[in-house]
């Protein structure tokens, strides 16, 4: 039966190539509130590896306890994901909460688009945390296709997601 009821989406953004085609988005006042727009630094390390950098449009979607902010393009005025460089971008979008997961992905796109992610920080100032998504990863075109330049993030570490090297000494006793 039809009602008179009305809902409102609010968005606040663009549907583009730039700024992705596709977006979650959140009716407003949700559980009797509506869902507060934050600005998000994300901030991506590109290892300093051989052959690390790209220059494929990079994607992101953020996911909280609270949603999502979906899929949205990485982008500035600069030359990003070069090799050994971090690159801070600003993501607006609906307040997420705790920040539980991060997508990162390319399309592919230009000369060598193969991408070594070391990790992307995400900064939510709802809640004054940064969180960690280490990834020391290759982002590119394999056996499976485009799926092998996707990758999905699960928060966690402190902060420093750098590879260690370690010095192993193993002494074997002559004790029977």
């Amino acid at each position: 039966s039809a009602t008179n009821t009305s809902y409102h989406f609010p968005f606040n953004n663009w549907f583009s190539s730039k700024n992705g085609l596709e977006h979650t988005i959140y009716r407003d006042g949700v559980m009797g509130r509506a869902m507060p727009m934050v600005d998000y630094k994300v901030s991506t390390y590109t290892s300093d590896i051989r052959g690390a950098g790209t220059d494929a449009n990079v994607f992101i979607e953020l996911h909280g306890v609270n949603g999502s902010v979906g899929q949205t393009r990485l982008e500035t005025h600069g030359n990003n994901f070069e090799r050994g460089q971090t690159d801070v971008f600003s993501i607006k979008g609906t307040d997420v909460g705790d920040i539980t997961k991060v997508v990162i992905w390319h399309d592919n796109s230009g000369p060598g688009p193969a991408w070594h992610l070391q990790q992307v920080d995400v900064f939510n100032p709802s809640t004054q945390r940064t969180y960690y998504f280490p990834c020391n990863a290759w982002l590119e075109k394999n056996e499976q296709g485009l799926a092998g330049c996707r990758k999905e993030l699960v928060a966690g570490g402190t902060g420093e997601a750098g590879m260690s090297d370690y010095k192993v000494e193993v002494k074997t006793s002559d004790v029977r």
